[in-house]
Order: structure tokens, then C-alpha cells, then sequence
């Protein structure tokens, strides 16, 4: 039997330059074709914002804890706010309230260029807390009702209209949430004498339930 020639098989060293070549060939597509995809994300993608120190910016509300009374009224962004410092092209400082107790250093993707209004009869957003010894607290309009449950411990509750938002923001609030509003609390009373009040919450005295109470 005849051996077959050398040349009708590849040498383990030519075979390893086969492999070689076909690495590098598919090495080179796979670059070329994020090259292509990158090309094609950066036309489509917004450029990054630039800011200078005092201009106003939005800030995304994410992984922000909120103290909206209701979460109807949690913000989507919060702000105004001022740029207080430029630290790089994404990232930048920003001049905040004491109350609000977080670092002010945000990245460029939480931030939004403020645009002021200038269009006649256009609708502002709803305004922001007003800030009350040292906590942010949104501003009652009007009381609109009350009543007792006496399945909670703060029993009294109150129907809140709040300044800024629809009917589809009122919301029941306890007592205790409203102790900047008792003058509204108060208004509402003298109106609508019969409506439950905090006198309907006080626990009556034990000798009620004796002399003409339960026990009379």
C-alpha cells in the first residue's frame, strides 16, 4: 500500500495557520461590527448637557425618599435647583435646601436643563413643598370634611384640598399631619358646626358611664 502523499495533508503547522487566519478574520468582523453599532447609537443618542454654575436644573426624584402626605403627589423630578459646582462633564453640584439632607454631588443623567415659562396661559407644574422647620411640607388649600375612625390611634381625619392640585389629589389626612393648618381646621369647624371635630375623639370621664351612662 502506497503511503499518500505529504502534500494531500496539511502539516500540523499549516493547519495552526489556517486556524490563525480564520481567528483574526472573525476577530476583525466582530470589531468592525460594534464599530458600526457604536457609530449608529451615537447618532442617535442625545449629547450630554453641558451647565455652568447658576443655571436651574430639574432633578430626577429616583431613590430620593419622598414626604408627600399621598403619593399622588410624589414628583417625578425636583427642583429647581441652582448649579452650585462644576465637578467634570457628568457630574455637578447643586445648591440645595438644608431640608432635604443628601449629598449634592449628582451625576449629569439625573439632571435636566430648567426651562422657564413664557407661554401665556400655560399651565405651571404643581408647586413644590414649602419648607417648615427644617421638613418639607406641602401647603393646604382648604379642608374640605372631616370624619372619626376609631380604627387608628390618631382617630380624626381630615379631607385635604392642597395648593396647586386637582380634586383627584384631596386626599383623608389624620390630625396630626395638619398642625401647620389649624387655622384652616379651625375655618372649616365654624362652617360646618356638626362635622366631626376633636372633641368627638375625647375619651369621655368614667363617671359618665355611671351617672346617667351605662350603669344609671
Amino acid at each position: 500500500m502506497t503511503p499518500a502523499s505529504p502534500a494531500l495533508f496539511p502539516t500540523a503547522h499549516s493547519y495552526a495557520d489556517q486556524l490563525k487566519q480564520l481567528h483574526e478574520y472573525v476577530c476583525g468582523e466582530l470589531v468592525k461590527a460594534n464599530s458600526q453599532s457604536a457609530e449608529q447609537f451615537d447618532k442617535c443618542r442625545l449629547p450630554t448637557p453641558q451647565f455652568r454654575p447658576g443655571d436651574r436644573v430639574w432633578l430626577s426624584a429616583d431613590n430620593i425618599r419622598s414626604l408627600c402626605p399621598t403619593k399622588k403627589l410624589d414628583y417625578r423630578c425636583l427642583g429647581p435647583f441652582s448649579v452650585s459646582e462644576i465637578i467634570s462633564s457628568h457630574a455637578y453640584c447643586l445648591q440645595l435646601p438644608p431640608s432635604m439632607k443628601i449629598h449634592n454631588m449628582f451625576h449629569v443623567d439625573r439632571l435636566e436643563p430648567y426651562v422657564a415659562n413664557t407661554i401665556p396661559n400655560r399651565v405651571q407644574p404643581p408647586p413644590p413643598p414649602v419648607e417648615v422647620e427644617s421638613d418639607l411640607e406641602y401647603e393646604v388649600e382648604q379642608i374640605l370634611d372631616s370624619k372619626v375612625d376609631h380604627h387608628y390611634r390618631d382617630p380624626l381625619f381630615y379631607l385635604v384640598r392642597w395648593v396647586g392640585y386637582g380634586p383627584d389629589h384631596n386626599s383623608w389626612e389624620p390630625a396630626s399631619n395638619l398642625t401647620h393648618a389649624s387655622d384652616l381646621i379651625t375655618e372649616f369647624h365654624t362652617a360646618n358646626p356638626t362635622r366631626p371635630s376633636p372633641t368627638h375623639c375625647e375619651t369621655p370621664p368614667l363617671s359618665s358611664f355611671f351617672w346617667g351612662g351605662i350603669l344609671s
